[in-house]
């Protein structure tokens, strides 16, 4: 699952603190090695022994996840079933949340089957570490951490609630003090 230079990590990684991984592995070991290899990064990880957990997980809380590492070949849901049953959820970060493919099987017509099935991007195994960096890079560095996107949403959502009831207040104000 992991190439031998990606054990070799430099001295100075990444670190995606904040941000979470939702990862659908069904190999025991690979879903370890997979926590091994980013805990240096601080991302935190959350797995999914197949697809069908994988959806259930995200549509638990859809916001929770900022990436979806999916591993294509597990029982009782592949990865293609289960990312086509995640794009089609009623929900905006459904659609746009990225589904990463983790698989041996690395030829064009294997990529681009993946990319059909709604998948973003494509990792081969064994996983190359600075493979997996330069994809969190690509996809985590473009949006909020999960953590700070729910906190901007609470404190926009209070804000909306406390311009909502000002606008009452005023308006009795208004009515009240006019008549």
């Amino acid at each position: 699952m992991l190439n031998s230079s990606a054990s070799e990590k430099s001295e100075k990684t990444d670190s995606f603190g904040g941000y979470r991984l939702l990862l659908a592995e069904d190999v025991e070991i690979n879903r370890e090695i997979v926590a091994a290899l980013l805990e240096p990064t601080l991302l935190e990880i959350d797995c999914a022994e197949n697809g069908a957990d994988a959806i259930r997980l995200y549509s638990e809380a859809p916001e929770k996840y900022n990436i979806i590492f999916m591993d294509l070949q597990m029982p009782i849901m592949d990865g293609y079933e289960a990312t086509r049953a995640i794009r089609a959820l009623d929900n905006e970060y459904a659609k746009t949340v990225p589904i990463i493919a983790m698989t041996a099987n690395v030829f064009k017509e294997d990529v681009e089957n993946c990319i059909q099935a709604g998948m973003n991007d494509h990792l081969g195994k064994p996983l190359d570490f600075d493979a997996v960096l330069q994809i969190l890079r690509q996809y985590l560095f473009q949006q909020k951490p999960a953590k700070k996107q729910r906190k901007d949403e609470r404190r926009k959502s209070k804000n909306d609630r406390r311009q909502a009831s000002d606008r009452r207040n005023e308006d009795r104000r208004k009515s009240g003090g006019l008549d």
